[in-house]
């Protein structure tokens, strides 16, 4: 039986889910589609949630902020996730006006993990390069990545060379979609 772990950048993740016409990237559909077919075992399901500030002092704001924090970080541990909390702070250097460590801290929560749990593969949703020494370092290990990211617009080379398999996102997710209309009829 293959081991598996499942890390999820859920900020691209959920970009990419939206712009194929789903709320939020599924993540439990996303697990059981890796489990499919042949004698796989996620162990562990990794995803990150960015906590962005409320541009208002205003308390009333601030709680409704803090409380679809809370059922976000809800609903994906509901969906068998471990979900990483990533703070973000107010910075001027930014187009966006905040700065968070989503990317890092994912990077070092499944480097570790992985190193721990010593999986057979990890299958890794992101498509940006900086993610590239952190999945050449699980290939050292003996750690086969499959990195799952969409193959048009956001699917670093960097990332690309260093996986044992890549998969194109929107397919995948085309997949799910099929999936759930088969199940739903």
């Amino acid at each position: 039986m293959l081991k598996k772990i499942i890390a999820i950048d859920s900020q691209y993740a959920n970009r990419v889910a939206k712009k194929m016409g789903f709320q939020h990237f599924p993540i439990k559909s996303f697990r059981n589609l890796v489990q499919k077919g042949e004698e796989v075992d996620v162990i562990e399901t990794i995803a990150t949630v960015v906590e962005f500030w409320v541009d208002s002092s205003a308390p009333e704001e601030v709680a409704t902020n803090a409380l679809n924090l809370k059922k976000i970080h809800e609903s994906m541990e509901l969906q068998g996730a471990y979900v990483i909390r990533c703070p973000s702070k107010l910075s001027q250097s930014t187009s966006s006006g905040f700065k968070h460590s989503d990317d890092q801290r994912l990077m070092i929560t499944t480097l570790s993990r992985c190193l721990k749990l010593r999986p057979d593969f990890l299958v890794f949703v992101a498509g940006d390069g900086d993610y590239e020494p952190m999945l050449r370092e699980l290939r050292n290990e003996g750690i086969r990545t499959e990195v799952v990211a969409d193959d048009k617009e956001s699917f670093a080379a960097e990332l690309k060379r260093v996986a044992y398999n890549c998969l194109d996102l929107c397919q995948v997710l085309t997949e799910i979609k099929q999936t759930t209309k088969e199940e739903e009829n």
